[in-house]
């Protein structure tokens, strides 16, 4: 089974990557919770939303103790909404951190916002890249959030796709977050990037969102809803918060100041960020 484990059972978190394809990123923020809790942390393989959603489902049922505190970042935090709607049972609490916006009108902001910290030759190379690697998708312009940073080369995937994808992670690096700190467990267990899934999983989950599935997914979630979005975030916070208040959710907020996309990777927004993780994976329900 595709998984990593980090600290000591029972495992009740569980961490979901972004990306889409981009597996392992959520390692470094997996060993700062060991020390505190049983964490596991998928990596996911398959090509459609509602194989991630099954596959999930099988991982967190054969390691974990249900139900769960499931935490999302970036593309992960869609999928762990949209998990958490289908199996209400295998959820206690959600936590969705740089979550993507939730209707498409938002999304326009994310190419802005970009550009501001991208030189003019990089944010014109960003744009070819995404074009090229969502040919034949309907992806938006918030694709390629958080890919990996090695260019894949592994047999029967595309070698190229995949080096596209990493340089596409190394521009939205630069361009979503604050002010980085690099963290050696995030390094160490670093994984090559999916452009495969990347590309198949993003024009899916693009339509959902053009079509107001996607939120109706959201405003269907039971258990109690977290967010945590950084002030500096390329994703625009509003893009998350007002569709949920629109559909009558209301979900605890933290934004937090000088931090960008990932906020456990940011100087001055880590320790912050660290301590109110630790508050919601602790608080009784």
């Amino acid at each position: 089974m595709n998984v990593r484990f980090y600290g000591s059972g029972p495992y009740s978190v569980v961490v979901v990557h972004g990306g889409p394809g981009a597996p392992g990123t959520m390692a470094g923020l997996a060993g700062m919770l060991s020390s505190q809790c049983g964490v596991m942390e998928p990596l996911q393989t398959r090509l459609t939303i509602e194989g991630l959603m099954e596959e999930l489902r099988e991982q967190i049922h054969a390691s974990c103790k249900e139900p769960v505190i499931l935490i999302g970042h970036s593309w992960g935090a869609w999928l762990s909404g949209l998990f958490a709607q289908k199996y209400p049972e295998s959820v206690g609490r959600l936590i969705l951190v740089g979550c993507g916006p939730l209707q498409p009108h938002y999304a326009g902001e994310i190419g802005i916002r970009r550009k501001r910290n991208l030189t003019e030759e990089e944010g014109r190379e960003f744009e070819m890249l995404i074009r090229e690697l969502d040919e034949g998708t309907d992806a938006g312009t918030d694709a390629g959030t958080d890919a990996g940073t090695d260019a894949g080369t592994d047999v029967g995937r595309d070698a190229e796709k995949d080096r596209k994808l990493a340089r596409l992670g190394h521009l939205a690096e630069k361009s979503d977050y604050f002010c980085r700190i690099r963290m050696e467990e995030a390094e160490q267990n670093a994984l090559k990037p999916d452009a495969e899934m990347h590309t198949k999983i993003w024009g899916q989950a693009s339509k959902l969102r053009a079509g107001g599935e996607l939120l109706d997914k959201f405003a269907g979630i039971t258990c109690p809803v977290v967010i945590i979005h950084g002030r500096n975030d390329s994703h625009p916070v509003e893009g998350v918060l007002e569709p949920m208040k629109m559909r009558g959710m209301k979900p605890k907020a933290y934004v937090l100041e000088k931090c960008g996309h990932t906020p456990w990777e940011e100087k001055y927004a880590k320790e912050e960020f660290y301590d109110i993780l630790l508050q919601e994976i602790t608080v009784k329900k």
